[in-house]
């Protein structure tokens, strides 16, 4: 098998893959929920008007920005503790 045939389903899984920063994959943060391999197309809603769908998204993406700028926020918080916990003290040079 070409490894180029095997690039869509790595992506798939480390956009479905939980991130540490943000507590959400990718794909969860999108969508609302972590899709599987297999999907029931039965379930699909019938479309929405152009503008409806565009709101819907613009809305969501709006949605997300605001849960995750926090998380990501309190992540950096995080990481700059533990740097600052193995940090030397800054050097003092005599002249």
């Amino acid at each position: 098998m070409d490894w180029a045939d095997s690039l869509p389903i790595a992506e798939f899984a480390s956009n479905n893959h939980t991130s540490e920063t943000t507590a959400v994959s990718p794909l969860f943060e999108n969508l609302r929920y972590d899709p599987r391999l297999q999907f029931d197309l039965s379930a699909v809603t019938p479309d929405e008007p152009g503008d409806q769908r565009a709101r819907s998204a613009a809305e969501a993406l709006t949605e997300s920005r605001h849960h995750l700028r926090p998380e990501m926020h309190r992540a950096q918080l995080r990481y700059r503790e533990n740097a600052d916990e193995i940090a030397s003290p800054p050097r003092t040079i005599g002249w």
